[in-house]
């Protein structure tokens, strides 16, 4: 009798272990699925707080563009529309808009097939014939055909079990890394960055656009570009185009052509590749509430200009080695997210040369 009791008893508290853990389980799994689902719920809300903070950039920017006739430089006040909480969103979260000219810098991709970009590196410490040698060889990484340049080298000149030129414009300058018989001045023997490194990639850009904003530009691209033209560096330039010198007319301290420079005492200015007003901006946005936040940039240009130097832009997963088979088929990687983002001035997006956004990066 008690032998039974006994075994009805341990019955009893299995059942009791079981429930609990049956209890236990469906517990955590609802606790997880809520919290899933309130983080994707949040995710959400940043997401269309960040999309608002980008229409309110765009309506900013397409104000003073018809205020002052154009994008001409980040003194016109455009560039943090949402600093001293001047704007804030509806929902109460904290943005962070900043809006940065990617045109003051030399595109990459624009440097015409002459003698620019070794006259750029010679501006950047290094003689003549390794200038020359080294714009050769990244101009051949970059560019679509496998026909060597002078001092240039194409996929047979790699070693066997090396990289091959990707021959489409770099897409990170980390490429430098792969680039025969140029690596070495640009990465040390560890693969960290030297100066020459750190001077290059400052100075230059591997956005599509084709003209550098000289009202956006600091006084090293200046510099080089005037040493590319074989025209002697005027160090009045800088001042002068930041309004420091010379006339001002209604408080416009940027240039909005040359004639301005020369009321400002300027004649010689880098005149290959340079305009006075934006050709790209990225508008980077950061949206905060609580712990959680939402980071988000918007490319903001000509779309038609845009497309055509993408179109020009044949992309691969990784770099490639001897041993995999070569890929010839272009790719297109222009993404196209005009619709995302509702323009509230329609007809004027639809003027020819009116910036629009063409790309959106979500981190």
């Amino acid at each position: 009798m008690k032998q039974k009791k006994a075994s009805v008893l341990l019955f009893v508290m299995l059942i009791i272990f079981a429930s609990a853990a049956i209890v236990v389980a469906i517990a955590n799994y609802a606790t997880v699925s809520l919290r899933t689902r309130a983080t994707s719920a949040k995710d959400l809300e940043l997401r269309y707080d960040a999309f608002c903070a980008l229409n309110t950039a765009i309506a900013i920017l397409e104000e003073y563009s018809e205020i002052d006739g154009g994008i001409y430089s980040a003194l016109q006040g455009w560039n943090k529309p949402f600093a001293e909480k001047r704007i804030q969103l509806p929902s109460g979260s904290d943005a962070e808009v900043e809006i940065i000219d990617e045109s003051g810098k030399i595109p990459l991709r624009a440097i015409p097939n002459d003698t620019t970009l070794a006259l750029i590196l010679e501006a950047l410490g290094l003689n003549q014939r390794d200038a020359e040698e080294y714009a050769d060889l990244i101009r051949d990484w970059c560019d679509k055909n496998d026909n060597a340049l002078l001092n240039g080298a194409e996929y047979e000149d790699y070693d066997t079990g090396t990289t091959e030129p990707l021959n489409r414009p770099m897409e990170t300058f980390r490429e430098l890394l792969y680039v025969k018989d140029v690596n070495h001045v640009f990465f040390d023997e560890n693969q960290r960055p030297t100066e020459l490194y750190k001077k290059f990639t400052s100075i230059f850009s591997l956005e599509p656009f084709n003209k550098i904003n000289l009202n956006s530009a600091n006084e090293d691209v200046l510099y080089v570009l005037m040493e590319a033209e074989q025209k002697d560096y005027d160090p009045n330039l800088l001042p002068a185009l930041r309004g420091e010198i010379g006339s001002i007319t209604d408080g416009i301290t940027w240039c909005k052509d040359a004639s301005e420079l020369a009321n400002r005492g300027v004649i010689e200015y880098p005149t290959k590749l340079t305009t006075f007003s934006a050709q790209l901006l990225k508008i980077n946005i950061t949206i905060k509430r609580g712990l959680a936040q939402y980071r988000m940039t918007a490319y903001y240009t000509n779309p038609t200009t845009y497309s055509q130097l993408m179109s020009n832009n044949q992309t691969t997963s990784s770099t490639t080695s001897r041993s995999s088979s070569r890929n010839n088929q272009k790719q297109s990687t222009a993404s196209n997210f005009d619709n995302a983002v509702v323009n509230t001035n329609a007809k004027k997006a639809s003027k020819k040369g009116t910036f629009k956004v063409v790309r959106i990066i979500a981190n």
